[in-house]
């Protein structure tokens, strides 16, 4: 019985670490990877529809996350290069740790990896990765559920995204996951 208390206390310290050194400050600088989008609807149209939008979700989240304060957003053509000089074409949400050597290509401290999942045009759920690139370690992950496939229903879950990531700095208690 001892070893197992000893072990959850270990657990729980070394998460009470984690969280207390990601929530003292930080990382001077982020690259935010371009948005990518994963269509399992099986709706027929061209498969670049929403490459506009996928852009400028992209740009929103850098914007917000600014504004914020709580990074400085590596800029976009900077991020753009070093995905073309490192990503061999695969999904950047699966490319085998390529997002770490794109950030430090860019100059960034941490890297925001991003992909929509559309499942249907009314149901959507945006997933964002932000892994510190100096140890690769995943320091906040979620998945927001919402609905609708437009510019509004997607600036609004990156809109909340935002916030999440915000409360989850300043060590609030974070909203349920979901929207």
């Amino acid at each position: 019985m001892c070893r197992i208390h000893r072990a959850a206390w270990v657990v729980a310290s070394l998460l009470a670490w984690a969280a207390c050194a990601w929530a003292e400050g930080p990382p001077q600088t982020i690259a935010v990877l371009p948005f990518e989008i994963h269509d399992t609807s099986g709706e027929v149209g061209s498969p670049t529809r929403h490459d506009a939008m996928l852009a400028a979700l992209t740009r929103l989240v850098g914007e917000k996350i600014e504004a914020s304060g709580l990074y400085r957003v590596v800029p976009q053509p900077r991020v753009d290069s070093a995905v073309a000089s490192v990503n061999s074409g695969t999904f950047l949400r699966s490319c085998n740790g390529c997002e770490i050597d794109i950030a430090r290509r860019a100059g960034a401290d941490a890297v925001l990896i991003g992909w929509f999942w559309k499942v249907s045009t009314l149901i959507g759920s945006l997933h964002i990765e932000i892994k510190d690139v100096a140890s690769g370690r995943t320091v906040y992950a979620r998945v927001f559920d919402f609905r609708g496939d437009n510019e509004k229903a997607w600036q609004r879950a990156a809109e909340y995204m935002v916030g999440t990531l915000s409360n989850a700095r300043r060590g609030a208690a974070s909203p349920s996951q979901g929207q």
